[in-house]
């Protein structure tokens, strides 16, 4: 009987299965079989698995496709093993892989599971640079658990009693692992994961985690919500959900229900002693999220000041009390006031220019993908920017988005580097010269597949946004994401199907919720009400105004405070004229469904033509 047996549930892969079993039969430990289940493929993943002639390879077919739960709950009965090692169909093993997770069970007998960390790969298998996952202690794993996924599953052993004793559950067709590792914990079984990188996870265009995104996230709730009822010994209705789901997975905007996500968190903190051992790691877990709901709050009024008597207070220093509440009293926007070490997340820059927009990100704490087709700005950027360069804070791509990947493309350079563009009408605008250059393309889902999905994603390429969307899957689409919306000039006023292409595409993609952005003074279009020549200077606070008109007239020269002026000081930063400006959550203004903002854009064109306005520069921002 071997010891151990790989698991490989099969579904439509003979581009990957070949170098998956490969990747296994190269293992060094080599006391182990390998059980392959097909849950009714119709490719030839079947001939390929049975071109293999190494007798450790036992093939299995479902007579039809079962899903992936039962097809991982039968591959369970099916091995031999003490120990189970799960590997997906599309990605591969390390050789040490098995030797060094047998390794950890027998210096630690009492563990369950032991997983580790994978590295990313593309779909031909080259890296990407990422790693997923970090070391964590039993301790540290139980403590995060609640509130993350730290188990790759294709990084997993365990042992064969264990997944017995906790079968996947059918109702998931994604997040099944989760719910067993959930369930696990609460029966009190112990898991660790390891430094090493065991696995290489494949990212593709059909893999599960991108095709199946949106479910992911939504049963991805459904068993967190399970496991924090059995945590705290209640029920939840909709609005606790709710607040669970805006605690954990909503990180970019601010609280919607601060008392019910406070609330969550106090009663996690007040039932840690019944897991006496684990007390010191899920104390910081939950102090992290707490403070981190803190800075979350969309304002600080004295409904709020109940987060200022729960016990995890007495963590924070008096120093860092003080500044939060500082803070949040002068910022209506609390939400902008976090750390930089909590907004370490990806940013996309698509259409980098002279790097203004980078800057801000960069400064922010954000890492930066920057991506412009003139090789000169790209330059100018290394030169400009080496030291985020060296740290890798800050990554340059010298291409151009364009509809198919690795093809050489004419570029248009302008004398107004603003303007440089694939479409040649927008390079050489009123009249000016443009000269072409060849260039490299890449589709906006192959980039990234290369470099990891983003938080944010900026688009300003000059009349090809919309083509730009369109090599972006829904899958691949970030939570926010602001892009150019069209162009009015004072020859060229766009028709009905022009001027909403790039809401559209952006409802396609998935996009929810919208705000219209005048670029000039980085505020919220409505509607229904008239924007240009009245809404301006509308963020002038009363004080300044008197104060303003109190000098006029003793003969001094002021500018009205407008909303431009005080974005920049909100967010302590000079948005120069032609920057993207701040980003979706920094701005005020209300969320539009997709009909109020059609209805928005039509109403400021048709305003701006009828004042006679020949620049009409707005952004749609988007929201999930």
């Amino acid at each position: 009987m071997p010891l151990i047996s790989v698991n490989i549930p099969l579904y439509n892969r003979e581009a990957y299965i070949k170098a998956c079993l490969e990747s296994v039969l190269a293992q060094s430990f080599t006391d182990f079989e390998v059980v392959v289940l097909d849950d009714a493929s119709t490719d030839a993943s079947a001939s390929i698995v049975k071109s293999f002639r190494d007798p450790r390879i036992r093939y299995y077919r479902n007579e039809k496709n079962q899903g992936i739960s039962a097809t991982r709950n039968r591959l369970v009965a099916l091995s031999q093993g003490e120990y189970i090692a799960v590997l997906d169909s599309d990605d591969l093993a390390e050789p040490e892989r098995l030797m060094q997770q047998l390794a950890a069970f027998q210096k630690d007998p009492s563990l369950s599971l032991v997983a580790g960390c994978a590295a990313v790969i593309d779909a031909d298998g080259q890296p990407t640079g990422q790693v997923w996952g970090s070391a964590l202690s039993p301790e540290a794993c139980a403590a995060r658990l609640p509130f993350s996924n730290t188990i790759l599953h294709s990084t997993l052993m365990a042992k064969k009693a264990f997944l017995e004793a906790f079968p996947y559950d059918a109702q998931y067709k994604s997040a099944e692992d989760y719910d067993v590792w959930l369930r696990g914990a609460s029966a009190g079984h112990r898991y660790r994961v390891l430094a090493a990188v065991l696995s290489k996870y494949r990212v593709h265009g059909s893999s599960e985690s991108m095709f199946f995104s949106r479910e992911i996230r939504q049963n991805t709730l459904m068993v967190v919500s399970a496991h924090w009822q059995r945590l705290l010994g209640t029920n939840f209705d909709d609005a606790t959900r709710e607040a669970l789901d805006d605690l954990l997975y909503r990180k970019g905007t601010a609280l919607q229900n601060p008392k019910l996500s406070f609330d969550l968190l106090h009663g996690l903190y007040a039932q840690k002693a019944e897991n006496a051992r684990f007390s010191h790691a899920l104390n910081k877990e939950i102090y992290y999220w707490w403070r981190t709901a803190i800075y979350r709050l969309p304002r600080f009024t004295v409904k709020n000041w109940f987060i200022l008597r729960s016990p995890l207070l007495r963590l924070m220093a008096v120093r860092e009390k003080t500044a939060i509440i500082i803070k949040c009293i002068l910022f209506k926007h609390n939400i902008l006031m976090a750390p930089s070490h909590n907004q370490r997340k990806l940013v996309y820059d698509i259409g980098f220019h002279d790097g203004q927009d980078t800057a801000y990100y960069l400064k922010k704490g954000y890492k930066v993908i920057a991506v412009d087709a003139d090789q000169s700005l790209i330059a100018k950027g290394k030169e400009h920017f080496a030291g985020t360069l060296s740290s890798g804070q800050l990554t340059l791509v010298g291409k151009a988005i364009y509809e198919h990947d690795n093809r050489e493309v004419e570029f248009y350079i302008s004398d107004n580097s603003e303007w440089n563009s694939l479409n040649r009408d927008f390079a050489g605008r009123n009249e000016l010269a443009t000269r072409t250059e060849k260039v490299s393309t890449i589709r906006l889902d192959s980039l990234i597949a290369e470099h990891g999905r983003p938080y944010f994603l900026k688009i300003d390429i000059e009349g090809y946004d919309v083509f730009a969307l369109r090599t972006l899957s829904p899958e691949m689409a970030p939570e926010y994401i602001s892009v150019e919306a069209l162009s009015l000039t004072a020859t060229h006023v766009p028709d009905e199907d022009e001027s909403l292409a790039t809401l559209r595409e952006l409802q396609r993609l998935g996009y929810q919720r919208f705000r219209l952005i005048d670029q000039t003074e980085f505020a919220a279009m409505e509607p229904d009400k008239p924007f240009y020549g009245v809404n301006r200077f509308a963020r002038e606070p009363f004080w300044a105004g008197i104060l303003r008109r109190f000098l006029m007239k003793r003969g001094y020269r002021l500018k009205r405070y407008s909303n431009r002026d005080w974005i920049n000081a909100r967010c302590n930063h000079h948005f120069e004229y032609g920057s993207a400006g701040p980003l979706p959550e920094e701005l005020d203004g209300r969320w539009l469904n997709a009909q109020e903002a059609a209805k928005a854009l039509r109403y400021q064109l048709a305003d701006a033509v009828k004042q006679g306005l020949t620049g009409f520069w707005v952004d749609w921002h988007g929201r999930k």
